[in-house]
């Protein structure tokens, strides 16, 4: 979560990022999360952060720490089971010299993220390919209607519906003099063909969700109606007071209807964000700062049944 150049790009979009299969549990009850729990990755060492977990539940993206001065790139692991992975490596055919992280896969094979890689030129982040299983193939700019064009603005993150039809993303402005973000709100596109488009009502639908602090990270379960994001208190994480950072559940009836009041993740503490929704709606990933390192964790619904 500067000048515009492409070392400033960079930086600016990776500060931004830093800041920033069923339905068993997707009604609107309490859910009774179980304690987080680390996650391994073998084979990897270093910092993780915005997760993905795949719509089948096979396969986790993510990337590592996005803070201006490192090489972000998007990597891949296969699932051994709720906190084991295996690593496969960096993700082939989607990283650039820029910055590249924040994986979102459809059900269809599309595969959305975040790239910094011609922020410079075009004001755009948001980019698409195909996923093939072994890596991205056809990476291209994703068209909207939203793309900014103004300097200090930006789309930060994004995730993609399982259905491929709903694009969430996380639109930022920053303040300069700050250098902190002084705004961000998650917004909602539709698919129009081969572009997303806002949708109409989309403030109407995140009235609940968007707020004066600022919300990021969206993720959706598969049947699409529950949403988790982060939230951040920008005052106070610069006054290091405790609770800056939350993730927060919202729901809601059908997928026409606005998001319900979110309620926090209870469980979830710390310099917490990006959280991932597992296949049947009952399991939560999201990475957490440890002292200076970032680490993927995982809670579950305990209320659930048994996978």
């Amino acid at each position: 979560m500067k000048e515009i150049a492409r070392a400033g790009a960079r930086a600016l979009v990776g500060l931004a990022l830093w800041l920033a299969i069923g339905q068993a549990c997707a009604g609107p009850r309490n859910p009774d999360y179980s304690p987080p729990r680390m996650v391994q990755v073998l084979g990897y060492n270093g910092h993780m952060m915005e997760p993905f977990l795949t719509r089948d539940g096979r396969l986790l993206f993510f990337n590592n720490r996005n803070d201006p001065s490192d090489q972000t790139d998007l990597h891949v692991a296969q699932r051994m089971d709720d906190t084991s992975f295996r690593y496969l490596g960096p993700l082939m055919g989607a990283n650039s010299a820029e910055l590249d992280g924040v994986a979102s896969l459809d059900t269809r094979g599309n595969f959305y993220f975040v790239s910094a890689r011609d922020y410079a030129s075009t004001g755009n982040t948001l980019w698409a390919g195909r996923f093939t299983g072994a890596g991205v193939v056809e990476v291209h700019p994703l068209v909207t209607d939203f793309t900014p064009k103004k300097l200090l603005r930006l789309n930060i993150d994004l995730e993609i519906s399982a259905d491929g039809e709903t694009l969430y993303v996380a639109e930022n402005r920053w303040n300069l003099l700050r250098g902190v973000p002084a705004t961000s709100d998650i917004t909602m596109a539709r698919r129009d063909g081969a572009r997303f488009i806002r949708l109409p009502n989309a403030d109407a639908m995140m009235s609940n969700i968007n707020t004066n602090k600022l919300e990021f990270a969206p993720a959706t379960s598969r049947d699409g109606l529950t949403l988790y994001f982060t939230r951040l208190d920008m005052k106070a994480l610069l006054k290091k007071r405790p609770g800056a950072f939350a993730i927060l559940r919202a729901t809601r009836p059908d997928t026409s209807s606005p998001w319900g009041i979110p309620q926090p993740v209870s469980v979830v503490t710390g310099h917490a964000e990006g959280p991932s929704v597992t296949p049947d709606g009952c399991g939560l990933y999201f990475h957490r700062k440890d002292g200076e390192i970032f680490h993927l964790y995982f809670t579950r619904d305990r209320a659930c049944a048994p996978q």
